[in-house]
């Protein structure tokens, strides 16, 4: 059931009144979100062959809705119904899709899509929806993408975990008890118009967002190609058409290059080994979760804390307690490299890098050591730290760490002294090395900076989203005004 905030009556503000949900301005209305639902349709998985007389269409799925919900229909399955099925089902603007059945212990079911006219046009097929899939329409009381944004809300508060059912494993969502014991505020349409064009506009946002951010990290990804190949060198200044070899030079007085075991390089660089350049290896100590006589704290970094840590936050990393001989040997400094030895994943390999910046010990009040799963490299004089974390970003995006990994009992074991005597390193004099590293380094603030604005505007849309639909924060009435009248299934 909804949760009521206990309110007294003298407490509310003029034009409010006290209801299940809480106080809401007095020409609200509160009821069951099973009122504002007109039709509920189950779905249809169809057949996986073209046989007589089926059609195709895209049929959603529960894991298809995040990616739709972008745009992107590459992973949505193109099934074959009959026509009388696709008709029943085949989307309309405004329509609702809710998932059904799947889920996890940290994404309940019961996650929505609402269908957008953006959706509808950038499709050549029909959409429809498969069988662990709802698909309501509302009546004309509620807008659709109100009706959504407001579904968002109880999501996140968890509200639809309570209406899971469980069995052999699988999470089945209890539409029908939820539509009919949960409820939803209900503005005019114009104020329920308003409100999703405010939280939209944010949304919109964080996406355009997001796009910056994916170019970004485009642009880094070729950076790197161009300047490991060539050097800091403007990309209009790389030879082009012509075989390469230790003495070419290209038509404007261009840096010769030299063919390499790793690809043409410029000639005046060197191709060392990783171990070359790494002077000492030392490995970590997971340390004790008590202060016990004698023993000093210190946070003790795990690969699994590497991203977080990379931008700045160190608020899960845990504090451990270890000895005062074994931190003196392990306490990092700036110019150190840490690299994940085990854990991993399908998707994410082992042999993760950490650089350890001088913001980072900066910004901490406590000594950083690293953990027995994690191992600290320190490099010799003739290699940048931050080029030779940045090249290995280059072999770990390629996959190449990937080859060297050892599995047993379902653990990846990074074999990390496989991997330096193995993989090799373009040598650029340090200046160019710098160069190199500063160059990619401007890409990577641009990055950071687009992921904060990222991480604010996330945030800015759930406090919008509760305060608006609960009537805490409420839009002007000149601003509501704009949005009388209109389509209320267009989204």
């Amino acid at each position: 059931m909804n949760e009521m905030r206990p309110t007294p009556a003298e407490d509310l503000p003029p034009g409010y009144r006290l209801t299940e949900l809480g106080p809401i301005p007095a020409h609200w209305r509160v009821v069951r979100l099973g009122e504002v639902v007109s039709r509920v349709d189950t779905g249809d998985w169809g057949s996986d062959s073209s046989d007589s007389g089926l059609l195709p269409a895209y049929v959603l799925r529960g894991t298809d809705f995040s990616r739709v919900a972008r745009g992107d229909l590459v992973d949505v399955p193109i099934r074959y119904l009959r026509p009388t099925s696709l008709d029943r089902r085949k989307l309309f603007v405004g329509d609702v899709l809710v998932e059904l059945s799947g889920g996890s212990k940290d994404q309940p079911t019961g996650r929505l899509l609402l269908v957008t006219a953006a959706l509808i046009k950038n499709c050549n097929l029909p959409i429809a929806f498969s069988n662990f899939v709802k698909r309501m329409q509302l009546n004309k009381a509620c807008y659709p993408e109100y009706f959504s944004l407001y579904w968002q809300l109880l999501y996140e508060k968890g509200q639809t975990r309570i209406y899971e059912k469980r069995t052999t494993g699988i999470r089945n969502f209890k539409l029908t008890d939820f539509l009919n014991n949960q409820s939803i505020p209900l503005p005019p349409l114009a104020e329920q118009r308003a409100i999703a064009h405010v939280l939209r506009t944010v949304q919109e946002a964080k996406q355009a967002t997001e796009r910056v951010i994916a170019a970004a990290r485009e642009l880094k990804k070729s950076l790197m190609r161009h300047l490991f190949t060539y050097g800091p060198v403007p990309v209009g200044a790389m030879p082009v058409g012509e075989a390469v070899g230790a003495t070419s030079v290209g038509a404007h007085g261009r840096a010769p290059l030299q063919d390499t075991q790793i690809g043409p390089i410029p000639a005046h660089w060197r191709v060392v080994r990783l171990g070359e350049v790494v002077s000492r290896v030392d490995t970590g100590d997971w340390g004790s979760d008590s202060s016990d006589s004698g023993l000093l704290p210190a946070y003790v970094l795990r690969g699994t804390d590497f991203s977080r840590v990379a931008r700045g936050d160190l608020v899960d990393v845990p504090i451990r307690y270890l000895r005062p001989t074994s931190l003196d040997r392990r306490k990092l400094f700036v110019g150190d490299v840490l690299v994940e030895l085990s854990g991993g994943s399908k998707d994410q390999p082992t042999g993760r890098l950490l650089l350890v910046t001088a913001a980072l010990i900066k910004n901490c009040n406590l000594p950083i050591a690293f953990s027995n799963f994690v191992k600290r490299m320190q490099l010799n004089k003739a290699c940048y730290p931050e080029y030779f974390s940045l090249y290995w970003q280059l072999l770990y995006e390629k996959g190449q760490t990937r080859i060297y990994e050892k599995r047993t009992t379902g653990i990846r074991n990074f074999k990390l002294t496989d991997f330096l005597n193995n993989q090799s390193i373009p040598l650029p004099p340090l200046a160019e090395q710098q160069e190199i590293a500063r160059i990619l380094q401007a890409v990577d603030e641009k990055i950071r900076a687009e992921e904060a604005r990222k991480v604010a505007l996330e945030g800015l849309f759930r406090s919008l989203l509760h305060h608006l639909m609960t009537a805490q924060v409420r839009l002007p009435r000149a601003f509501v005004q704009q949005f009388a009248g209109g389509d209320d299934a267009a989204v």
